[in-house]
């Protein structure tokens, strides 16, 4: 026997692997693959309408620019989360933004002006 014999191509599946509620062997979200075609299928009718009697490589151009990156967004998702979830956090972050503002505290010349650059003291003004 020699040793390309002996090496088991057996695979351990651990036990908290889990396929359930996804498609295609785990890789694509239920959630995600319906909202691609909620999304897109819409969007293509509307751009069928749109350009019914005209040429077919225009709705090709149009249709490769719009519908297939935006089913592309809407299958792998956005940091871990669905298309619309992510557009919903982006609307309630640019809804709701906070602004902060600091006080700025400027500093006043020296007292002393015999004295040396390191021995400066330096008064704050108080708003």
């Amino acid at each position: 026997m020699s040793k390309n014999d002996d090496i088991r191509l057996d695979t351990i599946i651990p036990d908290n692997y889990d396929n359930f509620g996804k498609l295609f062997g785990g890789f694509i979200e239920i959630r995600n693959f319906v909202e691609a075609i909620c999304l897109c299928i819409p969007i293509y009718f509307i751009e069928k309408l749109i350009f019914f009697n005209s040429n077919m490589k225009i709705f090709l151009i149009l249709f490769s620019l719009t519908v297939i990156p935006l089913a592309i967004a809407c299958i792998t998702g956005i940091n871990g989360d669905s298309f619309l979830q992510f557009v919903g956090y982006m609307i309630h972050y640019y809804r709701d933004k906070k602004e902060y503002r600091y006080k700025r505290i400027q500093a006043v010349t020296s007292e002393h002006k015999g004295r040396s650059s390191k021995n400066k003291k330096v008064k704050l003004k108080k708003k």
